[in-house]
C-alpha cells in the first residue's frame, strides 16, 4: 500500500508512498519525526502523483481538518498518523507569511489546548485525541508562527510530543500518557524575536 500526505492550512491531505511490504512495517520507510527517517527529507521510489486536485479530490485519498494552529508536520508509522496543535479559546488572527514587518508578537493572552491527534492513514477517521496541556501561553507567538511548531517523534511504540515551556509529552500508541517533563519558561536567543515564539532551536531551559 502506498501513502504520501502534506499539511495545507489546517487540514492534512493524504496521497500515495510505499512504507510497508506484504503487511510488514519496515523502520526505514517510516516517516518517524520532522524530515522523516533519520530526518533525510526524502523517501525513494515513492511513486508520487504528477498533479493534484483538493477540490476534486484527485490523487487524494482523504483529508480531515484540524482544530487551531500548527506547523508541527505529520508523522506515520504503521496505519497511524500523529499530528499535534494549539487550540485558542480566542486567537484568530492565523499565520501571516511572506516578508513584512518588524515581527512583534501576537497580543494574545487566551487560555490554549495543547493537543495531540492520532489519525488512521488509511481513513483520515480520528483513533484518539489528546490533551496535553491547558493554560495560557509562557511565550507569546511570533505571527509567522504557531505553539505548536515541533513534529511529533516516535519509535513505533511511543509518540513524544514537545510543547516548548508547556512541557514534554510521552503518549503509548493507545493514547495513555506513559510520562510528561515540565520546564521553566523558554528564553529566546535572539534579540530581535526575544519576547515571542519561533521555533524549537531558540529555545534554551535552566532545568
Amino acid at each position: 500500500m502506498r501513502f504520501n500526505l502534506l499539511l495545507t492550512g489546517t487540514n492534512i491531505v493524504l496521497f500515495t508512498i510505499s512504507l510497508a511490504i506484504n503487511g510488514q512495517i519496515i523502520p526505514e520507510r517510516q516517516w518517524t519525526g520532522y524530515r522523516g527517517y533519520m530526518a533525510s527529507g526524502v523517501l525513494d521510489n515513492a511513486n508520487l502523483p504528477e498533479s493534484f486536485d483538493f477540490n476534486k479530490m484527485i490523487n487524494v485519498r482523504w483529508k480531515t481538518e484540524i482544530p487551531g494552529l500548527g506547523l508541527s508536520s505529520p508523522v506515520i508509522w504503521g496505519d497511524k498518523l500523529f499530528i499535534t496543535t494549539a487550540v485558542s479559546i480566542s486567537d484568530r488572527q492565523g499565520i501571516k507569511t511572506g516578508i513584512y514587518g518588524d515581527g512583534m508578537p501576537i497580543a494574545d493572552s487566551s487560555v490554549h489546548d495543547w493537543k495531540v491527534f492520532c489519525i488512521n492513514k488509511n481513513s483520515g477517521k480520528l483513533i484518539w485525541e489528546k490533551t496535553a496541556y491547558t493554560g495560557i501561553p509562557k511565550i507569546k507567538r511570533h505571527p509567522k508562527s504557531t505553539h505548536a511548531n515541533p513534529s511529533v517523534a516516535t519509535d513505533g511504540k511511543y509518540a513524544v510530543a514537545f510543547f516548548g515551556s508547556e512541557g514534554l509529552y510521552c503518549y503509548d500508541y493507545e493514547g495513555k500518557l506513559v510520562w510528561k517533563k515540565k520546564f521553566w519558561r523558554a528564553k529566546i536567543r535572539s534579540v530581535r524575536l526575544c519576547c515571542c515564539r519561533m521555533g524549537v532551536c531558540q529555545f534554551t531551559y535552566n532545568i
